[in-house]
């Protein structure tokens, strides 16, 4: 709030005034007796100081008038000064009381006018506050709302493959027809670009036994990676889930073989059994949609199902071995 002048200068500017006025009428009746000296005035007219009393009390009206016209202007802009430096900011419920008439009191008027209509904008600022407070709660419901469904569709999407894949798992008992109807089933499901599972042979590492949505399909089966070599053997030696969002960016990705683009998303998990590694899931998508953390819980999910139906699987093939081993002997 800004200091109003003191009592003491408020007076020195009323006695300036004063004195102001009173030079004035001085130098006012010196010219009036400097006049009548040089006008011929006979015996049987006024008086020569009759004429200038009453010319001094003519302008003892008129500078009095003025006098108490000033001063009393002079208070009520005061008045007005008071009111706008006591102000707070914002204060737009404040009036200016009325202080008269005159071009002063219009100018009060004018500032009350003012302040009621800035009161009326600032009411309808905070009604509209409200209003975009409320839209921005709905709007976060409203998201809230769809990430839910979203999350609740892909348990849905997560159930419902890795029923297909129990229902894969005992369709058929060859090895290569259940990885073929996983990759395939993995790949249209969640609508990924290349899918391929690597199976554990031994010594020589990874084999792709079967892909989905490479270029040539066939020249890949059959590849191998050793443990630690590529995204795939890191992720078959140290037995943990990676996901790439740009591979492009990742040294240790080989494109598999020069058969998929280097660019998108990419995620790999290992297919575990009974604490053993029976070989490694991997899957691409374009660069424009990602692959999110609740697509790698799936594909982890769909590993664990494939982990069974491999498993199953080499056991009839070693159980067909034997057989067919024990009749030619």
């Amino acid at each position: 709030m800004a200091l109003l002048d003191s009592p003491r200068r408020g007076h020195r500017r009323h006695t300036s005034a004063i004195l102001l006025i009173v030079l004035i009428m001085l130098a006012s009746a010196t010219a009036i007796g400097v006049a009548l000296d040089g006008l011929p005035i006979t015996a049987p007219d006024l008086p020569t100081e009759a004429l200038v009393a009453m010319v001094l009390l003519v302008l003892l009206a008129l500078l009095g008038g003025s006098a108490y016209l000033y001063l009393r202007a002079s208070v009520r802009l005061k008045q007005l000064v008071r009111f706008i430096d006591e102000a707070e900011p914002h204060a737009y419920l404040e009036r200016i009381p009325k202080i008269g008439g005159g071009e002063i009191g219009e100018v009060c008027e004018a500032i009350n006018r003012l302040l009621a209509r800035m009161t009326r904008l600032s009411a309808s600022f905070i009604d509209q506050g409200r209003e975009l407070e409320e839209t921005q709660a709905q709007l976060k419901l409203k998201a809230a709302l769809a990430a839910k469904s979203r999350e609740l569709e892909l348990h849905l999407e997560e159930r419902a493959m890795v029923f297909d894949m129990l229902r894969l798992a005992t369709s058929s008992p060859e090895l290569d027809v259940v990885l073929h109807n996983v990759v395939q089933q993995a790949g249209t499901a969640m609508r990924l670009r290349e899918v391929a599972i690597f199976i554990e042979e031994g010594d020589v590492g990874y084999a792709m036994r079967a892909a989905y949505g490479f270029r040539d399909e066939e020249v890949l089966l059959g590849k191998t990676l050793k443990p630690g070599e590529g995204i795939a053997g890191e992720v078959g030696r140290s037995r943990a889930s990676v996901l790439i969002e740009d591979v492009s960016r990742a040294p240790s990705y080989l494109g598999f073989w020069g058969e998929a683009e280097r660019e998108g998303a990419m995620a790999a998990v290992p297919i575990i059994h009974q604490d053993r590694v029976l070989g490694v899931l991997t899957a691409t998508r374009q660069a424009e949609s990602a692959i999110t953390r609740s697509e790698l819980h799936i594909l982890e999910a769909l590993a664990d199902q494939a982990a069974l139906a491999i498993r199953n699987a080499q056991l009839y093939e070693r159980m067909r071995d034997l057989s067919t081993h024990d009749e030619l002997t």
